[in-house]
């Protein structure tokens, strides 16, 4: 049988190939990094922007939520009860003159800060935020910024 003798030197030149190519592999690789971060700005302005978006969002959904379970005074049948905003919501789907209190109120809570405030019937999710009211048949309540 033959035996193979193994040259020492060609082992070390295979390992010093195999590391020069791994590192001008790194340095393209951060090369590319850094010229598209520059261009395109990522990722700082996109994070910002997302928990730009998300604080709002959050502010408009707590304002929202407070706001449905705030209690009022309202006269009903003749006599003074206490009720949520929710309630007179539900009220209002049935009686014109109810409307007319949720619309002031609506208005008193949220114009000073420019939001929108409406209710529907429509089952679609649009922009801001929305809470559903439970009755005879789904109220939808929205809130998001006026544009």
């Amino acid at each position: 049988m033959q035996t193979i003798i193994k040259n020492k030197k060609a082992q070390a030149g295979e390992l010093l190939q195999d590391t020069v190519g791994l590192v001008i592999i790194a340095l393209l690789l951060i090369i590319f990094l850094v010229i598209s971060s520059s261009l395109w700005g990522f990722p700082k302005k996109e994070l910002e922007t997302l928990a730009t978006e998300h604080s709002i969002h959050n502010q408009e959904h707590l304002s929202l939520q407070a706001w449905l379970q705030k209690s009022i005074e309202i006269e009903i049948d003749g006599e003074n009860q206490k009720i949520t905003m929710a309630d007179l919501i539900r009220l209002s789907k049935i009686n014109p003159y109810y409307k007319e209190i949720l619309d002031q109120e609506a208005s008193y809570a949220f114009d000073i800060y420019n939001y929108e405030f409406e209710t529907s019937n429509k089952k679609e999710i649009e922009m801001g935020s929305s809470f559903y009211i439970p009755s005879n048949e789904t109220i939808k309540v929205n809130l998001e910024i006026k544009k």
